[in-house]
């Protein structure tokens, strides 16, 4: 399969940010830890958004958000409805980000059923997100919702809040994820202080937990930075 256009992680961040400028202008309102996403999928971009049985739609039981260009919408699996599911809230929200970032990075690069699309494994018009697939759109995709839900500045604040301090906080490199996760992934120990600040952003621990290391707040004496990838 050809692969997804470079995008430097800098310009993921600036992307991210920019559609949270415009979700504030739109609404005359500042940029806060639980930003509204059905809110900024509906009434800034333009799409539908729904719940979906995945495995029933698509045949795979490991797919857990899908975007469909041709249609503009975005489906989460059933599995994640916060409603139904009020533990996997950080997980919805990451998987609903992810395909905020398939949408604003890859939707030309998904073309009509009658061109042959860049990403040839999917139905046409469609991006799939599987829980074992790991590839650079994933990656990107990911980055842009860690950006998109866990904004540096508004994380800076947040942790001096908490902390009462902008100083990082020092730990064993045995209690710091030093390895890529994949889409699903539940083998992460959690830190206390990553929990408490994943619970201001409404994001899942493991995700505020490498987003804090990847910023230098949670470190070691080597630091390892860029392996957020986790829904």
């Amino acid at each position: 399969m050809t692969r997804s256009r470079y995008i430097a992680e800098k310009d993921l961040e600036q992307k991210a940010l920019a559609l949270l400028e415009r979700h504030c202008n739109r609404f005359t309102r500042t940029i806060v830890p639980n930003m509204p996403l059905e809110e900024v999928i509906e009434c800034l971009l333009g799409l539908s958004f729904g719940f979906e049985d995945m495995a029933t739609r698509f045949g795979s039981g490991d797919i857990l958000g899908a975007t469909l260009v041709d249609s503009r919408e975005i489906l989460i699996d059933t599995s994640l409805d916060p409603y139904d599911h009020p533990e996997r809230e950080g997980r919805y929200r990451f998987t609903l980000a992810h395909e905020i970032g398939h949408w604003v990075l890859h939707r030309q690069q998904v073309v009509s059923r009658d061109q042959r699309s860049l990403f040839e494994a999917d139905p046409a018009g469609t991006i799939l997100c599987r829980a074992l697939r790991y590839d650079q759109r994933e990656w990107q995709a990911n980055q842009f919702a860690a950006y998109l839900l866990m904004p540096a500045m508004i994380v800076s604040i947040a942790w001096e809040d908490l902390t009462g301090s902008s100083a990082p906080h020092y730990v064993s490199e045995a209690q710091l994820t030093t390895k890529r996760l994949v889409l699903g992934s539940e083998s992460v120990q959690i830190l206390p202080l990553a929990r408490d600040m994943a619970q201001i952003f409404h994001v899942s621990g493991q995700a505020m937990q490498i987003r804090l290391q990847g910023m230098g707040l949670l470190t070691t004496q080597s630091v390892v930075s860029g392996l957020l990838s986790i829904s």
